[in-house]
């Protein structure tokens, strides 16, 4: 179930961002085409329409995608299109003055898309390629954006410091924030024992993630074996406080 989540997930970012390798990769692997963010009810589709993907829009097409479904704002792939040649691929008529381009909430990824568009291999390498969930000082964002940002941490590990993540609002999910832990903390989603907010509050539920406010300090908790795990890939600087450091 929790692979699954992150999956489609996975796939409704690359059809967003324009990434047709990985939406090719993803659903020759099985993951559903038709998935729905649990939130706004948004399918690759829709986003595909969105950006205007044209490519992603005919293979998704291809395999299965259903063009009849609605977000939770009533919107078929067709209504959300935003240029005329996926528009016609959609089957639908023009629009005078085009397509509307308001959402009822902007998710980063649309905001700030991705500097770098090279080949990803399951979504291991959204944060080198420019992920969404870049990290970003928090004097950057602002409490009314379109992002959660939260501080993380590993539970008991080497390095005690925080780090800063974005969620978008639009994806304020268990599953979501898991696998944004999971990308930034360098862990597989199997060592992860709980997410708790500290001081002693465990996130269990979307509901739970939903109440969180911003710059809320969170802790990974893992395996026992895993807690050695170094975050961010780089080694803790107390571990050479007595010798220099050049940079």
């Amino acid at each position: 179930m929790e692979k699954r989540k992150v999956l489609e997930d996975n796939l409704r970012k690359a059809a967003c961002e324009g990434n047709i390798d990985l939406v090719i990769e993803l659903i020759l692997n099985g993951v559903n085409v038709n998935s729905r963010q649990i939130v706004n009810g948004w399918t690759p589709l829709h986003w595909a329409a969105k950006r205007g993907r044209g490519e992603i829009v005919r293979f998704l097409l291809e395999k299965g995608a259903d063009p009849d479904i609605l977000t939770e704002n009533g919107e078929t792939a067709a209504n959300l299109a935003s240029t005329p040649e996926v528009r016609k691929i959609l089957g639908a008529p023009e629009m005078n003055g085009g397509p509307s381009e308001s959402l009822p909430i902007t998710p980063n990824y649309m905001k700030n898309p991705p500097l770098n568009c090279g080949k990803d291999d399951f979504g291991s390498h959204w944060t080198s390629n420019g992920s969404v969930h870049r990290r970003m000082p928090s004097s950057q964002a602002p409490e009314s954006s379109d992002e959660l940002v939260l501080k993380i941490r590993v539970a008991n590990g080497v390095d005690p410091d925080f780090i800063e993540i974005e969620l978008p609002r639009a994806e304020l999910t268990y599953y979501s924030l898991l696998r944004v832990c999971c990308e930034e903390l360098g862990l597989n989603a199997s060592q992860v024992v709980r997410i708790r907010k500290l001081p002693n509050t465990m996130l269990r539920k979307d509901k739970d993630v939903q109440r969180l406010v911003q710059m809320q300090e969170l802790e990974v908790v893992v395996t026992p074996s895993s807690a050695k795990h170094q975050p961010n890939g780089y080694k803790s600087i107390q571990l050479y406080k007595n010798q220099t450091i050049l940079y």
